[in-house]
Formats: C-alpha cells, structure tokens, sequence
C-alpha cells in the first residue's frame, strides 16, 4: 500500500501546543487543528495523493511530511519506541561544519567555553553530606599484581548460578579500584588544556572525560562489609552507605531474574544524564551513556574473572524497585547490573535445567 505520510513523525503537547515533530530531520512544528485533520484524512485514505494545489498540503510537502512520490519503506524489527531513538540519534545536524583541521579546533574551543559558562553538574561525592559514620573505607590494590589479559578474556564468561560463598573485601576493593576509581598517575598525565573539572580518569574511556558513570554497589555476602546498599566514592575509593536493610528483592530489581538473589556482590551503573546534557545537547549523547556503561562493565567482569570469581551483566531493570535508593530517576539512572561471586560455572541455573528435563520427562510420557 503506498504511504505518502513521512513514518517519521509523531505528535505531542507541548508548551500548550500540538508539535508535529519530524525526529529523522530534527524539526519541529507547532500546527494547527485543520493540519492535523489533512493528516488523519490521507492517512485513512492512503491512495489518495497529496494535492499540490492545496494550500496546507503544500506546507507539508515543503516540510517533508507529505511527498508526492512514496517514501521508502524502513525495515525494522523492534517496535517503535527503538525506532524513534535509532532514527533520531543516526544524525547530527550542525550550522557549520568544520572542513579543516584548525576550523575543527575552533569549533572544539568555542563548543567547550559556551559549556563552561554554566557549571559543570555535580556527581553525588562532590555534593553530599561526609558521614563518616556510615563510609567504609577500602584498601588500594597491589599495583605489582600481574594477570594475563589472554587467559582472563578466554576465562570470562556469563553465569547464573553463584555459591554461597562469601566474597573478600580485598576483592570488592580492586574490582571497584581497577573498574570506576579515578586513578590520580591518570589525572597527571592529562593534557594541561583540559579544565580541572574534567581531569579524573578511570581505566576505562569516558565520552567527553565526563565519568558521568557512577556505581551503587549491592552487598549481600561480602567478608568485612555489612549486607546494604552502598554508593562508591570513586576518589576517595570508599564505600558510602546508603541502606542496610536489603528488604528489596534483588531478582524483582532485575525483572524476575531471581537465580540473581545468590549473587553476593554487585554494581548497579547508573548515568547522571545532566553531565552529559551540560556539554552535549543532543540526544545522540544517550549513546555515549549506553557506550560508558558497556566499558566499565567489561572492566568489572574482566577484574572479577582475573580474581578467580563468575561474573553475570543484565540491562534488564525495574527501575521502580531503586527508586526507594537512589531517588528520582529522570536525571540519573541505571543502564546495567554486573554480579560477581563463587560460582559454579553454570551458564544456566539449576532450576531451569530441572525444568527442561521435567517438561522432557513429560513429552517422553
């Protein structure tokens, strides 16, 4: 059937205004009533060709929203939420772009001195209270430690079943050390022109050397460390107590995963979202917290495998069940779980093992 209606568009309020907005062009449209009735008929009458004549139809066709030939079909295969995000983060529209090296300078330069004429956001080590009371303070690692990198990727592996074993806090410690510390020998060897705001620097890459990744780390059976909810410092390299009273179920968290209550010991990365808006405005900068995320949580599972534990990693979170420990949820919020423990080395848990083989012992009946 021909489409003559842009499939990349959708409407909202906004500002007590109907918004047209074209999310492949980065356009938006405050219309009238009567535009939107034009849409709703073509759109129930899909032969019918746009009119030239028209003078509304002319607008749209003028905007790209009406074409006057079919527009392309785009095969995809998640629903339209993911499509919207992928199509509208595919592109960036810039007033000039730079056609030289020291054009691309001077671009660089004034984009980071508008950035700087607001503060940069605060992580929550930088603005909370210093209880000293509820901080547990963790050892640095022994920096003359040597692991291969071969044997440890070939040994890495996800998962889903963790013994009742309890994990050494010297362990906890160099997993969040190696994983989300700022490294101070890291912080010299940065460029002199980047500003003081901006110096810290993990063992892994950060878009715009934001480190707007930060970790909450869930303990349950840790030597030394009470079972809670724990915020890690990552330049003082501590661990901030936010809740000793895990009544929250770990497998609800992580949307029914409950082979996940065994783990004893993971980190929830979550994204302060306003970092990254201070100095990148547009919506392609979500990828950055989605690739921040990935990076640090490769680190995790690389440093926990070295240290002979199983590592498992889920992007599959019931925000709700965090909102009682980390608060409002719109500025920053959490993209992936990493778990760690002894494990036994399954890849499924026992549980869905016997339930394969029950439901086999059926069909074989």
């Amino acid at each position: 059937m021909p489409s003559y209606i842009s499939d990349n568009i959708f409407f909202l309020i906004k500002n007590k205004q109907l918004v047209l907005w074209d999310y492949q062009a980065h356009k938006q449209y405050s219309i009238a009533p009567q535009y939107l009735c034009r849409l709703l008929h073509l759109s129930q009458n899909p032969d019918e060709e746009p009119d030239s004549q028209d003078a509304i139809d002319q607008e749209l066709l003028a905007a790209d929203v009406l074409s006057e030939t079919e527009f392309p079909a785009m095969e995809w295969g998640w629903d339209d939420l993911s499509r919207i995000f992928h199509v509208g983060t595919s592109k960036i529209d810039y007033a000039a772009r730079p056609e030289s090296v020291h054009e691309w300078a001077m671009a660089y330069q004034s984009a980071c001195e508008e950035a700087f004429t607001v503060p940069v956001p605060k992580l929550r080590h930088e603005v909370q209270d210093k209880d000293e009371r509820r901080r547990i303070a963790l050892t640095r690692p022994e920096t003359t430690q040597h692991h291969d990198l071969h044997s440890t990727l070939l040994k890495r592996r996800s998962v889903r079943e963790f013994l009742p074993v309890a994990v050494t806090k010297q362990q906890v410690a160099s997993i969040l050390y190696y994983s989300l510390a700022y490294l101070p020998f890291r912080a010299l060897e940065t460029s002199l022109l980047c500003p003081d705001e901006l110096r810290h620097r993990r063992t892994s890459p950060s878009g715009g050397g934001l480190n707007a990744i930060e970790g909450y780390v869930y303990i349950k059976n840790v030597a030394q460390i009470p079972s809670g909810f724990y915020y890690y410092n990552p330049v003082e390299h501590q661990l901030e107590a936010i809740s000793n009273d895990l009544d929250f179920s770990l497998g609800q968290a992580l949307n029914g995963q409950f082979f996940a209550q065994d783990i004893p010991f993971g980190i929830f990365l979550t994204c302060q979202f306003d970092r990254l808006w201070w100095k990148y405005p547009h919506s392609r900068a979500y990828r950055v917290a989605l690739l921040d995320a990935g990076h640090i949580s490769q680190t995790v599972q690389l440093v926990s495998t070295a240290l002979g534990l199983g590592t498992w990693v889920s992007a599959a979170i019931d925000e709700s069940c965090l909102e009682p420990l980390l608060g409002d949820l719109h500025s920053s919020a959490p993209l992936l779980f990493v778990g760690a423990g002894v494990s036994t080395g399954r890849d499924m848990p026992a549980a869905l093992e016997a339930l394969h083989a029950s439901e086999g012992a059926r069909e074989n009946d």
